[in-house]
Order: structure tokens, then sequence, then C-alpha cells
């Protein structure tokens, strides 16, 4: 319990003395990284078709049956 409230403070800490600037750049290679890879799963999920369209009903009739409103 204790270590975590010590990092949670360090990282607190940390975040406080960035340069907005650092700080927006530390955010922004973060997302870069993040839509980088899901670029390459969308890639992936549609290597096998033609029909990105067909692909993507599917796709949301998968999500809908798993997530109803």
């Amino acid at each position: 319990m204790i270590l975590a409230l010590v990092i949670t403070l360090t990282r607190v800490f940390v975040v406080q003395s960035m340069t907005s600037d650092c700080l927006t750049s530390q955010n922004a290679a973060l997302w870069d990284t993040w839509l980088n890879k899901y670029v390459k799963r969308l890639m992936a999920e549609n290597a096998d078709t033609d029909d990105v369209a067909s692909a993507d009903v599917a796709r949301q009739r998968v999500m809908n049956a798993n997530n109803p409103r």
C-alpha cells in the first residue's frame, strides 16, 4: 500500500515537473505509437478480404451481438 502511494506521488511529481512542450511531445509520441498499432490491427483484420464494406458490416454485427444496448 505504501509502495503504491510512493509510486503515485513520484508519477505526480514527474508530470508536474515536465514542461508543457515536453508533455506535449511525450503525449504525441504515445498517440503515434497507439495509432500505428491500431492501423496494423485493422489492416490485419481486413487482409483476407477485398470487400471492406462487407467486412465492416460483419464486424458491426459481431460487436452489436456482444455489446447490446
